[in-house]
């Protein structure tokens, strides 16, 4: 994702609130996060932030990794809707 972890926790604590914001205790510098949702738990991993440039344009930049735990098919599609609604970006 071209985001640096700041504005990704930020974001994320948001998909949805306050279920996750009230119970995501940060781990390994704020690298990683593991809370319940619904019937399971999700663990977010971090890449270290690098940085990408386009010609004169720098981006920051941050692999996620997401894990489940004893969440259906369906649940995880959830969560992943949700995950990518509150990360859209405008554009054409």
């Amino acid at each position: 994702m071209s985001i640096g972890h700041a504005d990704f926790w930020r974001l994320f604590l948001k998909i949805d609130s306050p279920v996750i914001r009230d119970q995501v205790n940060y781990q390994v510098g704020m690298r990683r996060c593991q809370f319940d949702w619904q019937d399971g738990s999700i663990t977010v991993e971090l890449s270290a932030e690098n940085i990408r440039q386009i010609a004169a344009l720098v981006l920051p930049q941050t692999d996620v990794a997401l894990h489940y735990i004893g969440l259906s098919q369906v649940q995880i599609d959830e969560f992943e809707k949700k995950f990518e609604r509150q990360f859209q970006r405008a554009g054409g």
